[in-house]
């Protein structure tokens, strides 16, 4: 955190984005390990880092692995919960799905915690780079994580006949005779 800050003295940035910070080096072990301790020192110094170079942070870190399966909403979503839910003034999860339009695809938001206020679940339109506008205001979670296990189930039998279509291209490819090409190289 310590080189984040030098970093943002010198810089200047109006916005810090750390990519999985459960990946730093705790500053104040000096290790770098997945130990809730460690991550709860780093985010306390992020937070630090947040108020003394008075610029918002956002660090992403991964899902909880136990709640993978039936994901809730809930901060216990999170990896290291206990160690980033002191510190963290907005924590939120991601979930691609369908797009309500029908077309492509969409995210909903779930805000597991918001100091000072209550912001509800909503869903945004999933297109990179061009068309993040907001789709639905109100929608239940476990309607829409139901109707992303439909679409990863589609698209995963779509991946299937894909490959299978590959894969017997790629056979049919090698049983084709070869003309063997001369040799540029004189011997």
């Amino acid at each position: 955190v310590e080189n984040l800050i030098a970093a943002a003295e010198r810089f200047q940035p109006d916005l810090i984005v750390v990519d999985g910070f459960y990946l730093m080096r705790d500053g104040r072990s000096g290790q770098r390990s997945a130990d809730w301790k460690q991550i709860g020192h780093i985010s306390q110094d992020l937070k630090g880092m947040a108020q003394f170079c008075e610029c918002p942070v956002v660090g992403t870190t991964q899902a909880n692995r136990a709640n993978a399966k039936e994901p809730s909403g809930d901060l216990d979503d999170l990896s290291f919960a206990d160690g980033i839910g002191q510190d963290a003034d907005i924590a939120l999860r991601a979930f691609r799905g369908p797009n309500p339009t029908g077309r492509g695809a969409s995210i909903m938001l779930v805000f597991s915690k918001s100091r000072e206020t209550v912001i509800p679940p909503f869903v945004i339109n999933a297109n990179p780079g061009s068309d993040f506008s907001v789709q639905q205001t109100t929608v239940s979670i476990k309607q829409y994580l139901a109707e992303k296990a439909k679409m990863e189930e589609s698209e995963a039998a779509a991946h299937g006949a894909g490959s299978a279509a590959a894969a017997s291209a790629a056979k049919a490819k090698k049983q084709k005779p070869t003309k063997k090409r001369a040799s540029p190289f004189r011997s």
